[in-house]
């Protein structure tokens, strides 16, 4: 997958499980105004954050970025591991 592929589907995977978690705390009386404000603000700020990752991206070699990511899954994997 392209870099830019992987965060914009990682994006729209995010914004449509934030969506539902929403709108079914909402229904189960869960979710106040100060509680969906401060969601708000954390997702306009991961907005922002994916607009900068993608320009960063589509500076970097899709070879490069491969292995940027295989070497962080690579250590949560072994954070995963040893942290149980």
């Amino acid at each position: 997958m392209s870099p830019v592929a992987y965060i914009a589907s990682e994006a729209a995977a995010a914004a449509a499980m934030h969506v539902i978690k929403a709108v079914m705390y909402g229904k189960l009386q869960l979710l106040d105004w100060t509680a969906f404000a401060n969601g708000l603000i954390i997702g306009l700020a991961m907005m922002a954050g994916n607009l900068i990752a993608i320009r960063t991206i589509k500076k970097i070699d899709k070879k490069r970025y491969q292995k940027i990511v295989a070497a962080v899954m690579i250590a949560i994997s072994v954070w995963l591991f040893f942290s149980v």
